[in-house]
């Protein structure tokens, strides 16, 4: 069935060929786009339309259709009829906020590269005065781009940064301009602009308000330095205003070392508590002869969890990069997430003195029971290779969100203490007190399970993979990893949804265990 847009299509495309045939000089190229793109639209037409599918292939056709415009641009800015060419370029624009989406899903490199390409146009054509030359050289650049769009798909993004990269290049160019550099203030400026496209996501996600005037005012700084006497006072201005937006978005890392050492402290003291009851146990039963089957099982753990990581850390840095890279750490902080809601079930389960014991039996006592030693060692290996791995796949989830100085602090705060409870514990018989531990162990694991949520939802939508819906007047809260928008407190609100559920039923069972023993 055949829409008014399928119709507005042929419209547009016959408007373009015979604006483009009826040019002083017609460039063949453009006209063969032109009916190329005619056709296709006379046989949507036939077929009876199609649906808009928003395919990544589709979005790069569309693009392709903009072509003519880019020739009528360029043609008017080499004759020096800048009005025409900004309402040639202006409609390319509108055009290309409708594929943009589709375009950095498929190709990201080209998307920058694009981008870089339409702000050098942006910038040549508010010149004041605009320069024929370089206003039609920015414009037959951008042509070419497009042109050869899709050429080589697996042309790489710039190396992903951070807001913090975009400020260093602002106080570039300020030192250029400080010393009367203009030349190397508006390199630097182009600078700025190429590596924006990859850095936008987190900017748009934080504050839409400071995503757009960057926008703005990035293109407007470039074409203040490219007029003729360089508007050095005004560019000055415009970017002490795209610091001062972006500075208070580069302030902060999601993750503190504070939680970091929750991880490993958590993670630790479980086999701590696990291994000291099963010596203890050993102990009791007159077993002593049959610890070093434990250690065994323990060293053999550690070692396996170390080659975990390793391999692990390996395969998440060489498969991916930039955008990918976020993209796998949120997708990795959802699965931490799920692994923490199950292990804080568990702890809190466990928070009975009773059930504790008799997991203790449930562990050791068969492995006793049958003479397996093999098996005893097992237990303990088992052990802690599961926390070892659970530890991974936490720290995964956050190290892309962390500074390697915190991550080291945390880590290594960790390390010293969890030494100093083995020591009490294990040479020194220095007992935890059960159910205070479990219950706090529980809280700071849930505690995480909702900031991760947070902070891996706010990583798909840097990445534009979910939704960012800006809620104004709601605050970011660093601490619980909460961010105004509404994906990220939805989310959060199902996650705390899930924990009070957990707690409430672990105690109804719980008080039903006691009711039964009485």
């Amino acid at each position: 069935m055949n829409s008014p847009k399928d119709y507005e299509a042929i419209e547009s495309a016959m408007a373009q060929a015979e604006a483009l045939l009826k040019s002083p000089h017609p460039d063949p190229k453009a006209v063969s786009h032109a009916l190329e793109q005619l056709n296709e639209a006379v046989m949507s037409y036939e077929t009876g339309g199609t649906s808009e599918k928003g395919t990544h292939e589709e979005a790069g056709k569309k693009l392709k259709s903009f072509l003519p415009l880019l020739h009528q641009a360029e043609e008017a800015a080499e004759n020096g009829h800048f009005k025409k060419a900004e309402q040639a370029y202006h409609e390319f624009h509108e055009g290309w906020e409708q594929v943009e989406a589709g375009i950095r899903s498929e190709n990201p490199g080209a998307y920058g590269e694009i981008e870089t390409k339409m702000a050098g146009v942006s910038a040549a054509l508010k010149a004041s005065p605009p320069d024929k030359k370089e206003a039609a050289a920015a414009l037959h650049g951008l042509f070419e781009e497009v042109e050869h769009y899709g050429d080589e798909k697996g042309v790489a993004s710039k190396e992903k940064g951070s807001i913090q990269t975009l400020i260093h290049e602002l106080n570039e160019v300020q030192e250029a301009l400080n010393k009367g550099d203009i030349s190397a203030a508006r390199a630097d400026m182009v600078e700025f602009i190429q590596i924006w496209p990859s850095i936008e996501g987190q900017v748009s996600t934080k504050s839409e308000e400071v995503y757009t005037q960057t926008e703005n005012n990035m293109t407007k700084a470039l074409s203040l330095l490219s007029s003729n006497p360089p508007k050095t006072g005004e560019a000055k201005q415009v970017i002490s205003e795209m610091k001062k937006g972006l500075e208070p978005l580069a302030q902060k890392t999601s993750y503190s070392a504070w939680d970091a050492a929750i991880i490993l402290l958590r993670e630790g003291l479980e086999v701590l508590l696990i291994v000291g009851a099963l010596l203890a146990f050993l102990n009791r039963t007159d077993n002593n002869d049959k610890r070093g089957w434990i250690w065994g099982g323990v060293g053999a753990g550690i070692a396996a969890s170390f080659a975990l990581a390793f391999v692990l850390t390996t395969l998440f840095s060489v498969a991916v990069a930039g955008e990918e890279r976020e993209f796998l750490e949120g997708i990795t902080g959802l699965i931490a997430v799920l692994v923490m809601l199950t292990v804080g079930a568990w702890l809190h389960s466990r928070s009975n003195i009773a059930a504790w014991n008799q997991f203790i039996n449930d562990k050791v006592g068969t492995a006793l029971a049958r003479g397996s030693l093999w098996s005893l060692a097992g237990v303990s290996m088992l052990t802690v290779l599961r926390e070892g791995a659970e530890t991974v796949i936490f720290y995964l989830g956050m190290i892309g969100s962390i500074s390697t100085q915190n991550l080291i602090l945390g880590i290594g705060a960790a390390t010293l203490i969890l030494v100093a409870l083995g020591i009490a514990m294990i040479r020194f018989s220095v007992k935890l007190p059960m159910r205070p531990f479990f219950l706090t162990v529980s809280a700071l694991i849930y505690y995480l399970a909702f900031k991760f949520t947070g902070e891996s939802i706010h990583a798909l939508q840097v990445v534009k993979k979910v939704e960012s819906t800006h809620i104004t007047g709601v605050p970011e809260l660093e601490f619980f990893g909460m961010y105004p928008t509404l994906e990220t407190i939805a989310v959060q609100a199902v996650v705390f949804g899930v924990i009070l559920l957990s707690v409430l039923w672990t105690r109804h069972k719980q008080a039903q265990s006691v009711a039964s023993e009485a």
